[in-house]
């Protein structure tokens, strides 16, 4: 499952992705965005003011940045993605998803977005979908992308009735946290925490704690 939002001043402005925070056992580096292509002209101005504003932790405000970017501009990817990941963030899935669709619908070979739908779909435990845009994230992505690394490892573990993230928490969870779960558990498999996450599964369900 991603960097923290770039700073933008007069520099071009940077795809947004979504951060990997690191696991406990070796920390994972930072994730780098590709180069982006060029913004276009309309929106440009409110992608960087809304990047600039997520950077500083006021998603609320880079959201209302990237809703006007893309009714300024409703053929914006760009503008799209950054407003899907912002979503996603603030604790609203299905919007984000919505909104990381319609940037792949204009853009089907937008590297981040790929990536960060995955995110987002592996987040709401849609883990078959997910697996296939983590696919096609790596078949666009150059070899050098530093996202490719933790895109593999999280997609060497099949998609299963539970897991570790969603027996720790789930909705209740921050979007870092649960990605962090996802590559932990990648990184540190065994049988006992297999059957340990079972067991806690049938707790998690009937407690219904994080279900919504």
């Amino acid at each position: 499952m991603v960097a923290v939002l770039a700073a933008v001043s007069a520099r071009p402005l940077k795809p947004v992705t979504v951060p990997i925070a690191s696991v406990s056992l070796p920390p994972l580096a930072p994730l780098v965005e590709t180069p982006p292509e060029p913004p276009r002209a309309a929106a440009s101005p409110l992608l960087a003011q809304g990047l600039e504003a997520a950077q500083r932790g006021e998603l609320a405000d880079a959201e209302g940045f990237f809703r006007r970017a893309v009714e300024q501009d409703a053929g914006d990817a760009e503008a799209w993605n950054s407003l899907g990941v912002v979503l996603v963030r603030q604790g609203e899935p299905a919007r984000g998803v919505e909104a990381l669709r319609k940037a792949l619908r204009l853009q089907p070979s937008h590297v981040e977005a790929h990536r960060n739908l995955g995110v987002a779909l592996d987040r709401q435990g849609r883990t078959g979908e997910a697996a296939h845009h983590y696919r096609t994230f790596l078949s666009l992505a150059t070899d050098a992308h530093p996202g490719r690394g933790d895109v593999r490892r999280r997609l060497l573990v099949r998609p299963g009735m539970t897991g570790l993230w969603q027996v720790s928490g789930r909705s209740e969870l921050s979007w870092d946290d649960a990605v962090r779960l996802d590559l932990y558990y990648v990184d540190n498999w065994s049988m006992v925490q297999d059957l340990n996450i079972l067991a806690r599964t049938v707790s998690a369900v009937l407690s219904s704690r994080g279900a919504y």
